[in-house]
């Protein structure tokens, strides 16, 4: 019977989950709600320490350039985390 009735939560709790947009979350704002800096963010995310996205590097076109590194932060995997609903940018 407990068995059942965690199902049974577990279930609601992932029908109670609210909408998503498309567009992925900007690192200040993941920064911000998780009280870090946005080079803190992107590096645990490149470290996978933190498990909100994917962090892209580009190759140096130019010798002596540095790389640099793009971020999709899953608003879904942002909520999960810290339960911030990001609506996008107009919110």
């Amino acid at each position: 019977m407990e068995e059942l009735k965690k199902m049974l939560l577990e279930v609601l709790q992932e029908c109670k989950q609210p909408e998503f947009p498309p567009e992925p979350v900007p690192t200040r704002v993941a920064a911000k709600v998780l009280g870090v800096e946005q080079s803190t963010v992107i590096n645990r995310m490149e470290s996978g320490e933190l498990d909100i996205g994917l962090v892209f590097r580009s190759k140096p076109t130019k010798r002596g350039q540095t790389s640099r590194r793009s971020t999709y932060i899953s608003p879904k995997k942002l909520y999960e985390l810290t339960g911030f609903v990001w609506k996008g940018d107009k919110q």
